[in-house]
């Protein structure tokens, strides 16, 4: 039987929603080190709020380094939780959006054998929804029927890359849970990551809405499981994720999807970062969406493995905040440094405001951003 390993508070990692990192030969200013360096200096980092080509016409950067498509939708059976029983979704409960990932964690043609996922991923009390398939292959990887709401059957294989699932995590209905908190005897909520041969995770669902990432070892070829969660809020959210590229030490550049609460597209990103002048790390870019139309310019500061900024739109007036985890990957002789980044964004609404000197929602609280970027 295997054990548990229950995760009892935040362990800030990098999650990778990413796609395959390539070792594409195009070349542009973000490419560029010099180029970068003077564009830190330049109000939004030289970025335009003018309309482009989807994937700012670089499809074939965006495809080599995988993040130019949409992951799989489901039709999740589950969905409404049927009618024999069981409960459907109340209309003013939010559900929790969770990632969860395994494999490694950038591509790594060198893993010996592959790795058999075979299990489950379960809540004790609430529901799980199926949203998207995450690099699933039709020969080794997929999903198996449902018995009840709770449980999600997998079966999955990897050996240089990972697979994954979006999911939507129902809260059990408070007449499910009253009395327990009253009781010791109870065991909290949680959410229970059972694949493989690796001992059980587990985490307080409680833990799970406030933003949450974790990424736990699992053996010795690399292998992880990574559970990542947006924050709860009131105002419109969701993810994103791409490939952070190094093109000099601490100076890059990082290209990758905006992507919606259930793991829809909804369009592209890319930018710089970088040290400018005034000795602060700083990050810029652009935001549009499928189409090529102007969403937002991109700007904050990143450092030890996270970043937080906010977007504005052409008029400059602030419309949120993001926050993520980044990973500088290794060179390779036929390859650039190119590792990984991942976050949510949040949109400000109603009274949660987003204006010049004061926090966006989403963003960090503790990060000191410039003066010139408030």
């Amino acid at each position: 039987m295997k054990r548990h390993t229950q995760i009892l508070s935040l362990v800030a990692v990098t999650l990778w929603i990413s796609g395959c990192v390539g070792t594409d030969d195009t070349t542009s200013a973000l490419d560029d080190a010099g180029s970068i360096q003077q564009a830190l200096e330049q109000p939004n980092g030289d970025f335009d709020t003018e309309d482009t080509a989807p994937m700012f016409g670089e499809d074939d950067v965006f495809a080599d380094i995988g993040v130019d498509e949409e992951y799989p939708a489901v039709e999740d059976e589950e969905l409404a939780f049927g009618p024999d029983g069981r409960y459907p979704i109340p209309d003013d409960v939010r559900g929790i959006t969770v990632v969860v990932q395994w494999g490694q964690p950038r591509p790594n043609p060198d893993v010996p054998v592959p790795t058999v996922w075979d299990g489950d991923i379960s809540v004790s009390d609430g529901g799980l929804i199926v949203r998207r398939v995450l690099r699933f292959e039709d020969r080794t990887d997929m999903l198996l029927p449902r018995f009840d709401p709770q449980t999600v059957f997998v079966r999955s294989v990897t050996q240089p890359h990972n697979d994954g699932l979006i999911l939507t995590l129902v809260p059990p209905r408070p007449d499910d849970a009253a009395g327990r908190e009253d009781d010791p005897t109870a065991r909290p909520p949680a959410l229970v990551v059972s694949l493989g041969d690796v001992e059980d995770i587990v985490v307080p669902i409680r833990d799970l809405a406030d933003g949450f990432r974790v990424m736990v070892p699992v053996d010795r070829m690399g292998n992880v499981i990574v559970i990542a969660t947006v924050p709860d809020h009131p105002c419109p959210a969701g993810m994103l994720a791409g490939v952070w590229r190094q093109v000099e030490p601490g100076l890059g550049n990082f290209r990758g999807r905006w992507i919606g609460l259930e793991g829809e597209l909804l369009g592209h990103l890319q930018g710089i970062y970088g040290t400018n002048e005034a000795g602060e790390q700083v990050f810029f870019g652009k935001f549009i969406d499928r189409d090529g139309r102007f969403h937002g310019l991109l700007r904050g500061v990143w450092g030890d493995g996270t970043f937080s900024g906010r977007w504005v739109d052409r008029e400059g007036r602030h419309i949120g905040g993001l926050r993520g985890d980044y990973r500088v990957g290794p060179a390779g002789e036929d390859r650039p440094a190119d590792g990984v980044f991942a976050g949510h964004w949040i949109e400000a609404c109603g009274d949660h405001r987003c204006d010049a000197g004061t926090r966006c929602p989403g963003e960090d609280p503790e990060a000191e951003m410039p003066e010139d970027l408030l």
